[in-house]
Parts: structure tokens; C-alpha cells; sequence
């Protein structure tokens, strides 16, 4: 079975009958549907939901992983985020986020940190 595009009208009647009937299997084999997608409607709802991530938040994540050394599945689990997407912050933020590990950790030790003029060269505050 492939993919199918279900109107909400039909999702709103499918979830109706699986309520009145109490057999989801039934109700999912006479609509031509996955039983999985018809609890995923029950949970979540007939509109899928997009999330918005901040930057903050992505970050945050990103130096999770990064400061406990966790594998991208492994975090995605703690924050709620598929692992794919853990992995493309990731790719986007890790340097950045590695600078701020660094600068803080320095902070932290000489009470200064290390401002960036070029990418060789800098000084200290």
C-alpha cells in the first residue's frame, strides 16, 4: 500500500466510526488505511502540526550532544525532534556552538574571553 491522500472530511467520518464502532482494524480495512495512521489522528489530531524551532533551541540541543558526547537518536529522544533533523542543526551549528562551549569554559577559568578580529587573530576582554 502506498501512500494515500485522505481529505479531512474522510479522516473526520473514519475517526467518527472508529468512536460509534470501537474496532479500529474494521474501520481502517473497510477505508482502504493503515490502522497506525488512524491512531495517529486519535493522538494527534486530523491537521498535521508543523513545529517552529528557535535558533536558541536548536543550539541547545546541539551543545547537549555535543558536551555529552550523544549519538543524534540519542537526543532527538530527549528533546522530542526526529534524529534527522538533530543532525542537520548539527551541521549548521557546530562550530558556533563549540565557541561558546570554548569561550564559557574559559570564562569560567580566567574570568576573560577571547574576542575574534579575524580568523587568525583577536584579543582578550
Amino acid at each position: 500500500m502506498g501512500y494515500k491522500n485522505i481529505s479531512k472530511a474522510l479522516k473526520k467520518k473514519i475517526l467518527k466510526e472508529v468512536e460509534e464502532t470501537k474496532e479500529v482494524t474494521s474501520v481502517a480495512k473497510k477505508y482502504g488505511v493503515d490502522p497506525s495512521s488512524i491512531f495517529k489522528w486519535k493522538k494527534y489530531g486530523i491537521e498535521p502540526k508543523r513545529r517552529e524551532y528557535t535558533r536558541e533551541f536548536r543550539k541547545q540541543v546541539i551543545k547537549e550532544k555535543v558536551v555529552k558526547k550523544l549519538h543524534v537518536q540519542e537526543c532527538g529522544a530527549i528533546y522530542g525532534v526526529p534524529g534527522y533533523l538533530v543532525r542537520f542543526w548539527e551541521d549548521e551549528l557546530v562550530e558556533e556552538v563549540k565557541e561558546e562551549i570554548r569561550q564559557s569554559r574559559f570564562k569560567k577559568q580566567h574570568g576573560r574571553r577571547f574576542i575574534h578580529v579575524t580568523s587568525h587573530s583577536g584579543y582578550w576582554v
